[in-house]
């Protein structure tokens, strides 16, 4: 995804925090979608944040200045990159946080937007409680109506999305393609007795509710003693996981607090498993990460939910409590028989082919006929 001279037929937007598992899709997508012809470009907001323009500065188009508001940096995306716009066949947001952007920048240039989501607009606000200011809702609200085509997981948020908005059930341009990721490999074999290495990964912040994933091990110790639970990240709720553990003495040898880790996604094939303790996942590429690398993902029933996605590998929990995900985790990942639980990978390896996915992008954008 070097930076191109010619004119892309995609723009893709990104944030410097999606360069971890929405880097991972969107190059997956990018890819599939050159061997069909179909040219891309990605462009990442908010580039002075975690050093990112530096390490990639050949591969990306930087804009916009980390330490500025959303609000602000959608503005300075839409006047950079409009002359661009302007001549690419389609504008791609992949993510919660680069979606304003991409709507503003195609009411000013009139190229189709597509919103390659996983929540409606009600979703963004619980993934940003502190951060999405009233300005970025008013023009979210505003704008969201005008986006030309919206992709989702599930067409339980497409049809959730069309309702906000006061769409018609049939609006074809509003339709569900699911994500470029294929699950190769199979499960390791655990020797008996061995410990169950557990992962939690995401923002120390309201949204991810980390204190939640050491609650989680505090019921699991009720019912084994050989696991341990490491959790992958950083924030502002440091403090109260770390209170939590010291409320829960028993489960301090269970739970190990790594700090936040450049490169997570490639630590995910140590565990069993991955646990989601979210309020809220808006587009849940973590938990794609894991299934890439076929490690099942439990998760609580949060909002709008990644259900559509571990219906194949993992699943949610109705009844979003530590106790309830305890008794599903110990219930799958300690049981011998669950290699056997995995019978519908091959039909997940076959919605997620890229080559298979980026066929109905280009037929979904261009409205070309492809094979």
């Amino acid at each position: 995804m070097r930076v191109m001279t010619a004119v892309p037929d995609i723009l893709f937007l990104q944030a410097t925090g999606d360069l971890g598992g929405v880097e991972q899709v969107t190059r997956s997508l990018i890819a599939a979608l050159a061997r069909r012809g179909v040219r891309s470009q990605v462009a990442i907001l908010f580039s002075d944040s975690f050093g990112y323009a530096q390490k990639h500065s050949g591969q990306y188009v930087f804009v916009g200045n980390g330490g500025q508001s959303m609000t602000i940096n959608s503005l300075i995306a839409a006047r950079r990159l409009l002359p661009l716009a302007r001549r690419c066949r389609a504008i791609v947001a992949t993510s919660p946080m680069t979606i304003v952007a991409a709507m503003l920048l195609s009411r000013l240039s009139g190229t189709p937007c597509a919103a390659w989501m996983h929540y409606d607009s009600a979703g963004i606000e619980h993934e940003f409680p502190e951060g999405m200011d009233l300005r970025a809702r008013l023009v979210f609200n505003v704008v969201a109506p005008a986006v030309r085509r919206a992709c989702f997981v599930s067409a339980d948020c497409a049809s959730r999305f069309r309702q906000k908005h006061g769409l018609q059930e049939a609006a074809r341009d509003y339709v569900s393609i699911p994500n470029p990721f294929a699950v190769t490999g199979a499960i390791d074999e655990r020797a008996p007795g061995a410990e169950v290495r557990l992962l939690f990964i995401g923002r120390f912040c309201r949204a991810k509710q980390p204190e939640q994933a050491v609650l989680f091990a505090a019921e699991l110790a009720r019912l084994h003693q050989n696991f341990r639970l490491d959790l992958i990240g950083d924030g502002e709720l440091r403090p109260l996981v770390e209170a939590t553990i010291r409320a829960h003495p028993d489960v301090e040898r269970h739970v190990c607090l790594l700090g936040a880790i450049p490169d997570a996604a490639n630590r995910i094939a140590e565990y069993d498993a991955l646990i989601l303790t979210s309020g809220n996942e808006a587009w849940p590429t973590v938990a794609l990460e894991a299934l890439s690398r076929h490690r099942p993902v439990f998760a609580f029933c949060c909002t709008p939910g990644p259900a559509e996605i571990l219906a194949h590998g993992g699943g949610e929990v109705s009844e979003s409590t530590p106790a309830a995900l305890a008794g599903r985790v110990s219930n799958a990942v300690f049981r011998r028989e669950f290699q056997a639980d995995w019978a519908a990978t091959d039909r997940f390896i076959a919605r997620h082919d890229p080559d298979a996915v980026a066929a109905q992008w280009q037929r979904w954008l261009f409205g070309e006929a492809v094979a």
